[in-house]
């Protein structure tokens, strides 16, 4: 007999990335009208392959010598996330700082390198809403406010943001005018 799994069991092995939309969400535009996640970092070229922590290292110290290697550990950690250990079919979100507004979306792609791109390392997204900052506890914004480009959520996080989304979330079509979002 098949066991049942509830929201938080699921949220305990499936949370959701969070990726944010370049620097102060400059990016933000482009992630939701051009449908996709993405890092910078462009000039370490295409990552395709690569698994291992160190080869992504060993990439980063050989484009940026003089970068602190506490910095390299964590740029390498964010890049293996998006172009290896980030699935299709896995939830990702982003925020709309100005609006103060989180967009859920589902990874669609492979990873894909975009040679003269701002944000090189990509994954595409099929987004599907979007929620007021407000409508999530102060404990999950905070979550949220990581300092990371590219991280998961703890599965509380995801829990919450997952329930918050099928409850307030609507449909919309990022970059339309006439976007149905909840209230907040």
């Amino acid at each position: 007999m098949a066991e049942r799994r509830d929201v938080g069991d699921v949220a305990a092995t499936n949370r959701v990335w969070f990726v944010r939309a370049g620097s102060r969400g400059s990016e933000i535009r482009s992630f939701l009208d051009d449908g996709f996640v993405g890092v910078a970092w462009g000039e370490t070229g295409a990552l395709t392959g690569l698994t291992e922590l160190r080869a992504f290292e060993e990439r980063l110290i050989a484009v940026y010598p003089t970068r602190l290697r506490r910095t390299l550990t964590a740029w390498a950690a964010m890049l293996r996330a998006i172009t290896s250990t980030m699935a299709v079919g896995n939830d990702v979100m982003t925020i709309e700082p100005d609006a103060r507004r989180y967009w859920l979306g589902k990874v669609a792609s492979e990873y894909r390198w975009e040679q003269n791109a701002q944000l090189a390392h990509r994954r595409s997204v099929r987004w599907s809403g979007s929620i007021a900052r407000a409508q999530l506890t102060e404990a999950t914004q905070h979550c949220l406010g990581a300092i990371s480009t590219v991280f998961r959520l703890s599965a509380d996080a995801t829990q919450e943001v997952l329930k918050t989304f099928r409850t307030l979330g609507a449909p919309t079509v990022p970059g339309r005018r006439t976007q149905r979002t909840s209230n907040g």
